[in-house]
């Protein structure tokens, strides 16, 4: 894993694939932060991940990850780790939960 410094705290990547893991409060944190998003964009398209939620381990304490879906945009797929919080996102998909468009406020608006 790649270390990336933001804001004043460390997000890691993978250097293959560019999935991203995000310590218990550093997404949010990265979210909030203007200039997350572009730090974190893979200069490569990213690949998916091949492994399901159920094989996925935490990087940080080794418990299995468990899959889900942000509320607001259910198109963005995160693995976490529900004993130390830990979220694990696919490349590109931080960029895309920094970007809540218009037409996905609507959506989640008439849900």
């Amino acid at each position: 894993m790649d270390k990336i410094a933001i804001a004043g705290f460390t997000i890691d990547r993978c250097s293959s694939c560019n999935a991203l893991w995000f310590d218990a409060t550093e997404l949010q944190k990265a979210l909030h932060s203007k200039d997350a998003a572009k730090s974190l964009e893979p200069s490569l398209t990213g690949r998916r991940r091949n492994t399901s939620a159920g094989l996925a381990v935490c990087p940080r304490c080794k418990s299995p990850l468990i899959a889900q879906v942000d509320p607001r945009q259910p198109h963005v797929e995160m693995l976490s780790c529900t004993v130390c919080g830990g979220v694990l996102l696919d490349a590109g998909e931080f960029t895309d939960l920094s970007r809540f468009t218009i037409v996905e406020r609507l959506k989640a608006f008439f849900a």
